[in-house]
């Protein structure tokens, strides 16, 4: 924890960066990184002093929630910075909250925890500073949110995850004669080819070792986006319909084999996604003078 006034903390802002491993390094950060900070006498809570890693190997969720327990001991301003790098940020040791959000908590209030990256709560004149950084979220999470607090700014980062609770298959070709449609399935979602399924599964706990959860071809919840035209719609013509075997060809390539063929053409997406609305974009809750600045939302899970 650092005391700074205003020149020193621009100061800081410029050379407080840091390199992440090549493999692992963030997307491109589209927007303009503004990290001037006109406030007087702010303190500078750096997450990496609580073991934060900015190279995207281990999980920083833990080191987060200290830094923001530390920063709730600040009086007067304070900024929680984040190096330049990529976070990632698992749920085994996130905060815990009770929120009640409309569309996502109603009857059933089995929903009502959420699971959330960063919590500013009952909190004063905050700013959560990305400098750029890429937050990677995990399983299902919240990003971020604020409950009884007021005049906080979370700028300059970006949010993604690593395997999106929404999947998908791209058709990319079709032969008539051979009764087959290849698909590609995007790098970032994981599946393994059983008979005539595809089992999909998130990522691993690194504490656990196990994947957070599993599903069998898919959910009740489709949809199609067609490439050529721009359309999209809800349902879809399922590409299990008359298969016969599901060839793996590598590369995040599968081939279907059918008995009779479904109308599916090339560039046609099909998606499918669990509607249970568990976690939130993010959660700006009994809370004033909130402002989000510069934040790039690549993937989120949860309604926006």
């Amino acid at each position: 924890m650092r005391k700074f006034n205003k020149a020193a903390s621009a100061f800081l802002a410029a050379v407080m960066t840091a390199t992440s491993a090549a493999s692992l390094a963030p997307a491109v950060f589209a927007q303009t990184v503004d990290t001037t900070d006109t406030r007087e006498n702010v303190t500078v809570i750096d997450v990496t002093d609580y073991g934060a890693d900015p190279t995207g190997i281990e999980d920083s969720q833990p080191a987060v929630v200290k830094a923001i327990e530390a920063a709730k001991g600040v009086e007067g301003p304070v900024t929680i910075n984040f190096p330049e790098g990529t976070y990632q940020m698992y749920p085994d040791k996130a905060f815990k909250k009770e929120m009640y959000l409309s569309n996502t908590t109603g009857i059933d209030e089995g929903e009502k925890i959420r699971t959330v990256g960063l919590c500013l709560e009952d909190m004063n004149d905050v700013i959560i500073e990305g400098n750029g950084s890429r937050f990677m979220f995990h399983h299902k999470m919240t990003p971020y949110a604020t409950i009884r607090s007021t005049n906080v700014t979370l700028q300059n980062f970006s949010i993604d995850f690593a395997t999106p609770t929404c999947y998908e298959m791209v058709a990319t070709e079709r032969d008539e004669a051979e009764k087959t449609i290849v698909f590609h399935i995007p790098e970032a979602n994981n599946y393994e080819v059983r008979g005539t399924d595809i089992i999909w599964s998130s990522d691993k706990s690194p504490y656990t070792g196990k994947t957070y959860w599993t599903q069998n071809r898919g959910f009740g919840y489709t949809q199609t986006y067609n490439a050529a035209t721009g359309e999209s719609w809800r349902g879809s013509t399922s590409p299990y319909s008359g298969v016969s075997s599901i060839e793996d060809l590598g590369d995040h390539k599968v081939k279907f084999h059918y008995s009779s063929m479904p109308n599916i053409q090339p560039g046609i997406v099909w998606q499918t996604r669990d509607t249970t609305r568990d976690q939130v974009a993010g959660g700006l809750l009994y809370s004033k003078g909130i402002t989000l600045k510069n934040i790039e939302e690549n993937y989120v899970h949860g309604s926006v």
